[in-house]
């Protein structure tokens, strides 16, 4: 398709991480050029192993993996094996055979961005550290990103590490407050809209091959729930169907201290940020089970 979407996603897998490329490498409309890696859900050198696994889930291993930040900007990651399981993943997937490339991901990201070619949409699935990293050492490279796609920040929804704060944002407030002040266009998608949409228990135990033992290990971990979330494929299904989402356009603001660490509020004195307020919940499930649950599984 050669007006695809040109798309580079950053990302820490996790399971829907993991899910969320399967979506962007099984979309049409969307030309995935990269992926690069970082700390958050777990280790980086594990959410790079597993970002090597996915892409040979789906028989892409032509997409290039780059080995991005181990810290973030301030202090250490906190990963979340209690979530997604020991080492980012709650099902067994095999050792990946291809490598991580050489050059690391911030690197990448500025030979892609900075070089004057076509823009592409940089989608965030992890802590915003890699990004930060690019744009506050290189703020031209900004010029490349045509959007920039978060998943992360909690408005007027509850948080889901602390009452106030998202996990991405909660694991690097620095990173989100200078991407959000770099001047990019970018679409946060919150758990506002996270919360809208779920992957069912008893969905996920007819889903076959691979994926299904994945989000069937995701389930066997949390009994206590029938709905897993589905964060980070609500971010790419906003850059293969923007018409799923209605967005706000609100000064948003990031606490970095305190019992307030990572919460994002709306404040007169923010940088402007496209806020999803409203989400094709339907539509997103539709589209998961036909291309990701049900779809094309090579490599399976």
């Amino acid at each position: 398709m050669t007006d695809a979407e040109r798309v580079i996603i950053d990302t820490d897998p996790g399971v829907d991480d993991l899910l969320a490329i399967l979506l962007a490498l099984r979309s049409p409309e969307l030309c995935v050029e990269m992926l690069t890696t970082s700390g958050g859900n777990c280790s980086v050198g594990d959410s790079t192993r597993n970002a090597l696994r996915t892409v040979e889930l789906a028989g892409r291993t032509d997409v290039p993996v780059y080995r991005g930040s181990a810290r973030p900007l301030r202090g250490r990651y906190r990963f979340a094996p209690y979530f997604h399981g020991p080492r980012g993943l709650t099902g067994r997937l095999p050792e990946p055979r291809c490598r991580a490339e050489r050059v690391d991901a911030i690197e990448a990201l500025a030979r892609r961005l900075c070089n004057g070619g076509p823009p592409a949409t940089l989608i965030a699935l992890g802590p915003l550290t890699n990004a930060a990293r690019l744009l506050t050492s290189r703020p031209e490279c900004g010029n490349g990103i045509s959007t920039l796609i978060v998943m992360g920040g909690a408005l007027d929804a509850p948080g889901n590490v602390t009452r106030f704060a998202e996990f991405n944002t909660w694991n690097d407030p620095e990173a989100a407050e200078a991407v959000f002040r770099s001047g990019v266009a970018t679409k946060l998608i919150s758990l506002d809209v996270c919360n809208m949409v779920g992957l069912s228990r008893g969905y996920a135990a007819d889903i076959p091959g691979p994926v299904g033992r994945v989000t069937r290990g995701w389930f066997g971990i949390h009994e206590e729930t029938d709905s897993m979330p589905m964060a980070d494929v609500l971010a790419v299904a906003a850059a293969c169907k923007p018409g799923f989402f209605t967005y706000e356009r609100t000064p948003v603001e990031v606490a970095m201290t305190g019992e307030e660490r990572g919460r994002t509020s709306r404040g007169r004195h923010g940088p402007l940020v496209d806020v999803a307020v409203q989400v094709d919940a339907a539509g997103v499930l539709e589209l998961f089970f036909e291309r990701v649950a049900a779809g094309p599984r090579e490599g399976v």
